[in-house]
């Protein structure tokens, strides 16, 4: 599957195999062949998945939008009510670089703060935890990125 790491964190980000595929090459007998044609498929990948930061970059949300963005990420990690109280912390930026509305800043904000949780819903006192599951560390991220698909499909 294809990564991103930003140079301000590493926080982990996992693009969705729906939109790029997946690699796959087993550690044991394979050829080099096997290697070329694997390696060919990151770096086809690596340029779609460029193409997309920088349109997302391109799509302003509203305030409205952001908040049903937020809605719709913090969805995937909680349920009902409670999802709805996280949704603030969600979108709140964690450094003055991440300040911004186009679509690329806030999912980017969302997934920070989805996979580090580390913040307290001041309502109810609960306390969002770092995700350190693989399983569901990859399956928010392709969720995540599934919903920011969508909303950019939308936008355009």
């Amino acid at each position: 599957m294809a990564g991103i790491f930003r140079i301000v964190c590493s926080n982990g980000l996992i693009v969705s195999d729906r939109d790029f595929g997946s690699v796959k090459l087993r550690h044991i007998g394979f050829t080099e062949a096997d290697v070329i044609k694997a390696s060919q498929a990151v770096v086809d990948n690596v340029s779609k998945l460029s193409d997309i930061v920088d349109e997302w970059q391109n799509v302003s949300l509203e305030k409205e939008q952001i908040s049903t963005f937020a809605k719709d990420a913090a969805s995937i990690r909680w349920d009902g009510d409670f999802a709805d109280e996280m949704a603030t912390n969600v979108i709140r930026p964690r450094r003055a670089q991440d300040q911004g509305n186009d679509l690329w800043t806030v999912f980017n904000v969302a997934q920070e703060n989805l996979m580090r949780g580390g913040f307290t819903n001041s309502e109810t006192n609960r306390k969002a935890r770092k995700i350190n599951n693989i399983d569901k560390m990859v399956t928010y991220n392709q969720q995540l990125w599934d919903v920011a698909s969508t909303y950019a499909a939308s936008l355009n």
